[in-house]
């Protein structure tokens, strides 16, 4: 009886531990208007490397769930290395994405504020984007980072929308001017 009740006490043990643990994953439902059926990988940084993962859209419609440590910047891309797009995603959230494959300026993301932050500037820097006007990008990019230090969007920002052979010493301040976290 008493083997019994301990071996019970040790799988309720076991059980609460595992529920009460963190929860690393992390979860995209996304849709790329205009991509239609094909392959995706979704590539981001966990703390330990660079993880990909793949996902196959139908009719633009695609789920994945990956693990990571620490809020992280992840891209989609197309089978042909093709950026159809990017967001911000921390553990234990699920982003739903919404991009389209001809204009990277449309771009919905929900689930959290950094994601939405993101969105919202490539929404009002879209003609810049679209064009690839560096000079206006990078003013908008470093008016940003400048406000919002503390922000893994500004991290992002820099990482994918700013041009830093304009003007190298100030990609390094402004990389500089981040703190850790937004790295």
């Amino acid at each position: 009886m008493t083997k019994s009740i301990h071996s019970l006490l040790l799988t309720l043990l076991a059980m609460f531990a595992v529920s009460c643990g963190t929860d690393n994953e992390f979860r995209v439902n996304g849709r790329i208007d205009g991509f239609g059926t094909g392959n995706l990988r979704l590539v981001y940084y966990n703390g330990e490397g660079v993880q990909s993962l793949a996902a196959t859209a139908i009719d633009g419609r695609f789920t994945v769930t990956g693990r990571l440590d620490k809020e992280a910047l992840l891209r989609v891309y197309t089978n042909n290395g093709h950026v159809a797009g990017r967001l911000i995603v921390a553990p234990g959230q699920t982003i739903e994405a919404v991009y389209n494959i001809t204009d990277p300026a449309k771009v919905e993301l929900d689930g959290n504020d950094n994601s939405k932050r993101l969105a919202k500037f490539i929404r009002e820097n879209a003609d810049a984007i679209r064009s690839g006007d560096a000079a206006t990008l990078n003013t908008a990019v470093e008016s940003y980072v400048r406000a919002n230090p503390k922000r893994a969007v500004s991290g992002a920002l820099l990482a994918d929308y700013y041009d830093p052979q304009t003007n190298p010493a100030l990609a390094l301040e402004l990389i500089n001017t981040l703190e850790r976290d937004a790295r």
